[in-house]
């Protein structure tokens, strides 16, 4: 992961110490957590471009909106023989 960061611009020793100062993020066993309402933002961000059709969205929470998503392409594509 540390390679990943650096790879990026973002300093892994430094800038990991400061999201977990500032409660972003937390460190446990190796693995990087969110903060729930950091979490939450992200998917809040999301939703906004296309609250309403999940298929624009870039990235899917919930099996939900995946199936919804995978379901209405396999709709068209039918429709499109």
């Amino acid at each position: 992961m540390k390679e990943i960061l650096d790879f990026r611009g973002f300093n892994p020793e430094i800038g990991l110490q400061i999201l977990v100062d500032k409660s972003l993020i937390t460190i446990s066993y190796g693995r990087i957590y969110m903060h729930n309402l950091l979490s939450d933002l992200g998917k809040c961000i999301v939703r906004e471009k296309s609250p309403i059709e999940p298929r624009k969205w870039s990235r899917f929470w919930e099996c939900e909106d995946l199936y919804k998503v995978m379901s209405d392409n396999m709709v068209q594509k039918n429709f499109n023989v």
